[in-house]
């Protein structure tokens, strides 16, 4: 298989940080921040799924926190789905954790295969999962209904960073899925030449061909998707790009010379993402603000350092620093609050 440097770069910046499992924080529609934490009140973005945390909820309003599990679990992938959470337990089950402590077997693969990504649709009726060999591969995605159990038509080929997104015709998913010879060829976060799919049901339509990177962030806002997608003349690189719902095709935004990651778009379509320096291929980077109706140009969100994972709360952002503490501000920077302190109240009786 023909590797681009881009492909590489990915691939570098992820194997380098000993991904294991995604432990990240997820924001609900209504701004509830759930976070995952260690011992010591840390959320992580990339560690260690074997090692047990408590779910906390966070709101960043009135600085109320609890917790949300009664004991610690050996988790990751967290992430809402109504007032419930779904998330993937010792590495190959997805479970559906009520507020109540109630829990229930959604989908389970074999010990020797891996659930990531456990991504619940906007209704909550549906969580999208995939199930792969090793984190990184190209793998086959499952969709659970919630309330029976029964699980879809599986898709192969697909990459990480899928996303669902809703319109006047209901739920539908967004997948970047490679060929049958570039997913069985693939090295871990390498991806290939394949396609960005709109999936309603059984029917699929193509939205953008071309070559994908191992991780292709898809972010829908409107009738458009952001999607994290090889820079055009600078094959070192990874730029946004805007995809149309309504037509295939990738309009690419402006030229980076490090790796754009992680897009989060509000319901205005403004968009945050991260930007790493040109030759450093790191999860974090800085802040940057744009639009999905014009990604060129973007600006520099002012933050302390690096960060990663930049999420909307409302009106403020929320993201994830390397020594992964979770902290708050305004867009333009003020009234930072590091809620590593508060959280470490909650971590308790971590084994």
């Amino acid at each position: 298989m023909r590797r681009t440097v881009a492909q590489l770069a990915v691939l570098t910046a992820l194997v380098l940080t000993g991904c294991d499992d995604v432990l990240l924080f997820d924001v609900a529609a209504d701004g509830r921040v759930l976070a995952p934490i260690d011992g010591a009140g840390k959320v992580v973005a990339l560690g260690d799924g074997s090692t047990p945390r408590h779910l906390v909820t966070l709101d960043l309003a009135t600085g109320e926190a609890q917790r949300f599990t009664s004991v610690p679990l050996r988790m990751s992938w967290p992430r809402w789905c109504g007032d419930a959470v779904t998330l993937v337990e010792d590495r190959n089950c997805l479970i559906l954790l009520g507020a109540d402590g109630a829990r229930r077997r959604l989908f389970e693969t074999d010990p020797q295969q891996r659930l990531v990504q456990p991504t619940p649709s906007p209704s909550g009726e549906r969580v999208a999962v995939l199930e792969v060999a090793q984190p990184g591969l190209p793998g086959v995605l499952h969709v659970v209904e919630v309330a029976s159990g029964a699980v879809g038509e599986p898709l192969d080929g697909v990459l990480l960073g899928f996303a669902w997104t809703r319109d006047a015709d209901g739920e539908a998913l967004l997948v970047a899925r490679v060929g049958a010879r570039d997913a069985e060829e693939a090295r871990p976060f390498e991806g290939g030449q394949g396609e960005v799919l709109l999936v309603r049901g059984g029917t699929r339509r193509t939205l953008f061909r071309g070559q994908l990177a191992g991780v292709t962030w898809l972010a829908p806002t409107g009738r458009d998707v952001v999607a994290t997608l090889a820079a055009p003349g600078a094959p070192q690189a990874l730029g946004l790009a805007r995809l149309s719902l309504d037509r295939p095709g990738a309009a690419a935004g402006e030229r980076a010379d490090g790796l754009d990651l992680w897009p989060s778009a509000d319901a205005r379509g403004q968009v945050l993402f991260t930007r790493s320096r040109p030759g450093l291929p790191t999860l974090e980077g800085e802040l940057r603000l744009t639009r999905a109706d014009a990604l060129a140009p973007s600006r520099r969100v002012p933050t302390p350092g690096p960060v990663c994972a930049p999420r909307w709360v409302g009106e403020r952002v929320a993201y994830l620093t390397p020594d992964d503490r979770l902290i708050s501000q305004e867009l333009e920077g003020g009234d930072l609050v590091d809620w590593t302190e508060r959280l470490a109240a909650l971590a308790g009786d971590h084994e």
